[in-house]
């Protein structure tokens, strides 16, 4: 009977602890892939963390994306009964373009464990984004069969490189308390949206409480 109730008391304890941890102000800065990975880059998030209930934290942030990429711009030259020449042209002649964006993201958070200075969780939720982009549907350049000739890049943009895109995004994070004032915490995050734009975020985190909790 006395290991029940210390069990119990034990229990409501922890409960209690946790129940008295605090919103948080939370800056993540992660690194971050586009598309199928050929586009590398970071994501920059300022989020407000707000705890519902033991098991559930409400997560609403802004965040801003920045990808970039380059083509070679190979060429192969055929001549008759020869083997093909594959021509890399100089880096300043590369192909450049950079994806950017900004977004809304609201994370519903389930705390897997849930402890008084430690919490691992699972998230998913919407994500309204505004997306522009300076990568072509497709492309194709001239080039002057000279050693100092510069290519002559044609484009196609079937689409709008400005676009307003609404997703979803999910994983996981982990967050520990290291002060009664601030936090430490990893995430891992991958989203879509409507325009097919896959991108997964590795991020460490700092967060701030916004009321300072009973933690001894």
């Amino acid at each position: 009977m006395k290991k029940t109730l210390g069990f119990l008391l034990l229990a409501f304890m922890l409960n209690d602890a946790f129940a008295q941890s605090n919103d948080a102000l939370q800056f993540t800065v992660s690194q971050s892939t586009h598309g199928t990975g050929d586009l590398k880059g970071f994501s920059f998030d300022l989020s407000y963390d707000h705890s519902l209930k033991r098991r559930f934290d409400w997560t609403n942030g802004l965040t801003t994306t920045i990808h970039s990429g380059h083509d070679r711009g190979e060429y192969t030259i055929f001549f008759p009964n020869q083997p093909p020449i594959v021509v890399n042209p100089d880096s300043k002649s590369f192909l450049h373009y950079t994806t950017a964006g900004a977004q809304l993201t609201s994370i519903l958070n389930f705390n897997i464990l849930a402890f008084p200075r430690h919490k691992l969780r699972i998230g998913v939720g919407p994500i309204f984004r505004y997306e522009s982009s300076s990568y072509p549907e497709s492309w194709s350049y001239t080039l002057e069969a000279t050693d100092e000739a510069v290519p002559v890049y044609t484009f196609n943009y079937q689409g709008d490189t400005n676009q307003f895109n609404i997703g979803y995004s999910f994983g996981l994070s982990y967050f520990a308390a290291i002060t009664k004032k601030y936090q430490l915490g990893i995430k891992v995050f991958f989203q879509n949206d409507t325009d097919g734009a896959s991108i997964t975020h590795l991020g460490l985190s700092i967060g701030r409480f916004l009321q300072l909790s009973k933690m001894n």
